[in-house]
């Protein structure tokens, strides 16, 4: 006979609501007991504040009148008549929450009260030769109700020890139902741990290892699948996934002999091209030597010394400087000292080149940190001003080179008054790192901030500032942390 499978799920369910149930039964009770205990006790000291408060302002009103008889003060009979007032409201507090059987008490004390009032009011009106006998009466009134007190406070004392009594058995009780809960709890959870082992845990640790078995394909599902439905499912899946696994393994030994194929091929072909690179550059090494091309240089600038031609031979030997400062630190490190002292052979290249056309200001604050820098880090940005911003301008172009330290960082900026850019393409400009068309048109920018983010990563920002004839200006800012040199 085939047994039947079970839910695991349904098990845990009907299980979880069975403790729900009890659980919320036995809080419920918890709830009802504690709240009336709460209740209880706090209705047995409000009594004893009540009789209390009423003795208290029955002895204050006592003395503000004594006072008010002999100096008159409007202030005491004030006080006098508040605290009557107060001292009923007590009273009746009292006799609302009283047992029916002390309730007989509570107006015997109220009728004394009414005639303590009764005698104050003729104290306080009469005048002539009987006003002592007044007095004694109220006085004598007054001490009806304060012998009274005694009686009372023994009463709610003893009421008060019942009360706490009874607490004390509600406590009891309440221990005996958390006892009833955790029990329960603790019993769920022995139940819950041996449905768990015996339904779920034990399968699946025999479903672990038929996993290790299924690559070869060497696995037996077929006694686990029956111990609940659950496992019949996650069994029918592994038996799909293990027969999908079969079929991969074939085709990726398959596609791993081809990419073996392809990669010998591959490399071939690149060892090829390495050779040709290779050859390439030596042809290029040996067209352009820079050791012939400084040694020429400076046979020049020493003949036009000699030659007495001044302007030649200062402009061949920042040309030589500028030159040997680009292949020197051309995708390599440089410091911020030499990468000005470049930038102003550079600008006095172009001011021959340009004379009056193009003025370029070179401002640098005294006493700057000498940090390092990627090597031709302004360079790129002047002649993109000049290329780009002013290409169109006769006269009075403008480049301005500004270097100066704010707070923890270095300021580099290059700004020009040429054409501008319109806003549009100036946000499509940074979003794409200035790489935005064919022609790289901006290469000497999108070179720039490449090589800033390479260098600094998160240490160093660049900005763009530009308006349809207002200029173009870049903004470099390099925050100073152990980049000096």
């Amino acid at each position: 006979m085939k047994r039947s499978k079970i839910s695991f799920k349904n098990s845990i369910l009907k299980l979880n609501l069975s403790l729900i149930c009890v659980m919320s039964l036995f809080m419920v009770m918890y709830y009802v007991l504690s709240h009336s205990t709460t209740n209880k006790y706090n209705d047995a000291i409000q009594l004893y504040d009540d009789i209390n408060g009423f003795y208290d302002y029955v002895s204050q009103a006592n003395f503000s009148f004594k006072s008010y008889l002999y100096t008159e003060n409007l202030e005491d009979i004030d006080t006098y008549n508040r605290c009557i007032g107060i001292a009923l409201d007590k009273l009746r507090n009292i006799d609302n929450n009283i047992d029916e059987t002390y309730r007989w008490r509570i107006k015997l004390l109220n009728n004394m009260l009414d005639s303590y009032q009764s005698a104050a009011a003729d104290a306080k009106d009469f005048k002539g030769s009987g006003y002592q006998e007044k007095y004694n009466e109220l006085l004598t009134q007054y001490a009806l109700i304060e012998k009274t007190s005694t009686t009372y406070y023994e009463y709610l004392t003893e009421d008060i020890k019942a009360q706490r009594k009874e607490i004390h058995n509600y406590e009891n009780l309440l221990f005996i139902v958390l006892a009833i809960i955790m029990i329960a709890g603790i019993i769920w959870l022995v139940l819950f741990s041996v449905i768990t082992i015996r339904s779920f845990t034990q399968p699946l640790y025999q479903i672990l290892n038929n996993i290790k078995l299924i690559k070869r394909g060497e696995y037996d599902l077929s006694s686990i699948s029956g111990t609940s439905t659950e496992m019949e499912s996650l069994c029918l899946a592994l038996e799909d996934m293990a027969q999908h696994v079969q079929r991969n393994i074939l085709n990726e030994q398959e596609k791993a002999k081809l990419k073996h194929q392809l990669l010998e091929k591959e490399n071939e072909n690149l060892r090829k091209d390495e050779l040709l690179a290779l050859s390439e550059l030596k042809l290029l090494q040996n067209q352009i030597n820079p050791h012939f091309l400084f040694n020429t240089l400076n046979m020049i600038y020493k003949t036009a010394y000699r030659e007495n031609a001044m302007d030649t031979s200062a402009m061949v030997n920042r040309t030589s400087m500028l030159l040997r400062y680009a292949l020197d630190k051309a995708n390599k490190t440089s410091d911020l000292y030499s990468e000005i002292e470049s930038i102003e052979n550079y600008i006095y290249i172009q001011e021959k080149r340009f004379h009056q056309r193009i003025k370029f200001i070179l401002t640098v604050e005294e006493e700057l940190p000498n940090i390092q820098v990627p090597g031709l880090l302004i360079q790129p940005l002047v002649e993109n001003a000049v290329k780009h911003g002013l290409k169109d301008v006769i006269e009075d172009g403008e480049v301005i080179i500004n270097v100066h330290h704010l707070d923890d960082h270095i300021i580099i900026s290059v700004s020009d008054n040429g054409i501008g850019v319109e806003t549009e393409i100036l946000e499509k400009g940074i979003i794409n790192d200035f790489q935005i068309d064919n022609d790289k048109k901006n290469l000497g920018l999108y070179n720039v901030i490449q090589r800033i983010r390479m260098f600094y990563g998160n240490t160093a920002q660049i900005s763009f500032n530009s308006y349809p004839g207002c200029g173009f200006e870049v903004i470099i800012k390099i925050k100073m942390e152990e980049t000096y040199v």
